[in-house]
């Protein structure tokens, strides 16, 4: 849930912290997306079970400047990431076999 919380408060202030004064966007302007895989794949040992997560994860952001400061922070975002998602208890992700 942090996860979702952190990168939407992401996506969404950046854009704000970058514009400028006098920038209107352009009534008939086609927004660009970007997608950005996060690479290489995020493999994460889970709290119990010895169970482990293998995922991939891509981001849809609005211009390229979100995208470089992205990259520019790729290692924190990252360790975030992976320390969010190895905390969850193994069975929020895998059904318990009898």
């Amino acid at each position: 849930m942090r996860l979702v919380v952190l990168l939407c408060g992401f996506l969404l202030f950046t854009p704000a912290a970058f514009a400028e004064e006098g920038d209107e966007p352009e009534e008939d302007a086609v927004p660009e997306i970007i997608y950005m895989a996060l690479t290489p794949q995020f493999t994460v040992n889970l709290l119990g079970n010895k169970h482990y997560l293998r995922t991939s994860i891509q981001l849809q952001l609005a211009n390229d400047e979100i995208k470089e400061a992205i990259e520019a922070n790729d290692p924190a975002i990252r360790h975030t990431l992976n320390c969010i998602v190895k905390q969850q208890p193994s069975g929020r992700y895998f059904k318990q076999q009898r």
